[in-house]
């Protein structure tokens, strides 16, 4: 009977540890699962587009669009017809340019304003490079000459920005 009792108890020993490799797969790809999107929805970037439509867009450090704000009707409006989100910023730069000079809001001879900031100095100038050229070369592409100015700011311009609702 003691012999029979022993066997059971080792059985159900057994079986709890059975399921233990399963168990800890599925909390390492949870873990995993989280991790990774922490870092992929992480903000390093903020680029806006001020023209008259005020756009920002807030990108992760792939480069991808995480966020699309508009800070005035107009931006809205340009916004409501993109789907950027995910989007390369290389991509975002051309249809955000390329929807708001179909729309007239770019006029020839105006400007282009693009304030910049990111927290990897590294591809800020890469950034800078990209933005400027990829807005001139949609605007060439409507034989428009308005004057693009990219400038970088600080996160402290940014937050100040963000608190009088402004981009």
């Amino acid at each position: 009977n003691n012999v029979i009792d022993n066997q059971n108890r080792r059985r159900k020993k057994i079986s709890y540890y059975r399921f233990a490799p399963a168990a800890a797969c599925i909390i390492f790809f949870i873990c995993i699962g989280l991790f990774s999107h922490n870092i992929y929805y992480t903000p390093v970037s903020y680029v806006s587009l001020d023209v008259n439509p005020s756009i920002e867009i807030t990108l992760n450090r792939f480069d991808k669009v995480i966020e699309t704000t508009a800070f005035n009707t107009e931006g809205k409006t340009i916004l409501s017809a993109l789907q950027l989100k995910n989007y390369n910023y290389n991509d975002a730069v051309k249809a955000i340019v390329d929807s708001i000079t179909e729309q007239g809001y770019i006029a020839d001879s105006g400007l282009v304003a693009v304030p910049l900031q990111t927290n990897l100095a590294d591809k800020e100038s890469k950034m800078r490079t990209t933005w400027e050229e990829g807005v001139l070369s949609v605007i060439s592409g409507h034989h428009l000459t308005a004057q693009i100015e990219v400038i970088s700011v600080d996160s402290q311009t940014v937050s100040d920005a963000h608190a009088q609702d402004l981009s």
